[in-house]
């Protein structure tokens, strides 16, 4: 059993931005993608990355031709001819052309190719290591997440201050549920996890208990927009939806090759979302979005440096080995 069968088995969420609702509708194409990026694979096609050959790259070759449509975000992929050898894809091509001069594929937009990049290597941290390690390595993905989705929705629907605040706790717990591999958390980690959300909404430690109570669990962003009534007793959010939510986000941002799409898949899949706080802070160029400002804001100066060394850290110990 691959590392992916492994996770469709016992996780409640998502392995790649494939899987998620934002990106439903693309299946049978997708499906059709994977299995040209299988045949690539076995014939040398996939360039690996200069990390691990667990990434690879799709790139323009000078005087080869390849009928593999573009794709926007990392795709899982395993070798037909050697099923444990499992990858994941980028396709680069959005962001380079070749050299008329050198014959070589070149990088153009630089910024984007480093988050495209940066995606397909939590991704792959996501998938070949343990997904927590994500969550642990820093909180500022939590805090940041948690205030994008309260923030937004509280000045899209008119929430009053607490109604905000127990929809950032929400979010905040659904954020944490997306790390989970069990499906359900026992009455001691509802206490844990309480405490942390606590120390960065911040929030006291009854209100999130009150929000998390003693069986709810979130498996994909239809349950968190279905339980958003409940936490906040807001009548503006009874009829709350996943369409709503992707309108409302739909501006925070404007890097990748489809910026309303990133977005949308990053409510649901931490790799992507960690990304994009990567982006936020080690290119100015993206220093307007508002993402952006939120990170400047929830994180500060030493912060972001402290995040940057610590997903850094965590893509070269987590490929050291292979």
């Amino acid at each position: 059993m691959g590392c992916y069968d492994y996770w469709k088995n016992t996780m409640s969420v998502f392995n790649t931005a494939y899987d998620t609702l934002a990106c439903s509708a693309y299946s049978p194409a997708i499906a059709q993608i994977t299995k040209q990026l299988e045949d690539a694979l076995v014939t040398g096609m996939l360039e690996p990355s200069p990390i691990t050959p667990k990434v690879r790259f799709l790139k323009e070759v000078a005087g080869v031709s390849n009928n593999i449509p573009a794709f926007a975000h990392p795709i899982y992929i395993r070798n037909p001819r050697s099923p444990d050898e499992e990858v994941v894809v980028v396709d680069l091509r959005f962001y380079g052309s070749i050299d008329q001069r050198t014959q070589q594929f070149t990088i153009r937009n630089q910024a984007e190719a480093n988050l495209a990049t940066n995606r397909a290597y939590l991704n792959a941290v996501w998938l070949f290591s343990d997904p927590k390690m994500l969550q642990s390595t820093s909180p500022l993905g939590m805090s940041v997440y948690a205030s994008w989705i309260g923030e937004f929705i509280a000045k899209r629907l008119s929430l009053n201050p607490k109604e905000q605040l127990m929809l950032t706790i929400l979010a905040a717990y659904f954020y944490c549920c997306q790390f989970d591999t069990t499906g359900e958390f026992d009455e001691d980690e509802r206490r844990r996890l309480a405490s942390y959300i606590s120390r960065n909404v911040p929030c006291s430690v009854r209100d999130a208990q009150e929000v998390i109570g003693e069986e709810l669990y979130l498996h994909n962003l239809n349950e968190f927009c279905a339980a958003t009534y409940d936490a906040t007793k807001a009548i503006t959010m009874k009829n709350f939806n996943s369409r709503l939510l992707f309108e409302t986000v739909k501006g925070s941002w404007f890097g990748g090759t489809n910026p309303r799409e990133l977005v949308a898949v990053a409510l649901e899949h931490p790799p992507t979302m960690l990304a994009i706080i990567l982006a936020a802070i080690e290119d100015r160029s993206y220093r307007s979005t508002v993402i952006s400002r939120l990170v400047e804001r929830k994180a500060g100066k030493e912060n972001d440096k402290n995040f940057v060394r610590a997903i850094n850290g965590l893509i070269q110990q987590t490929f050291a080995s292979y």
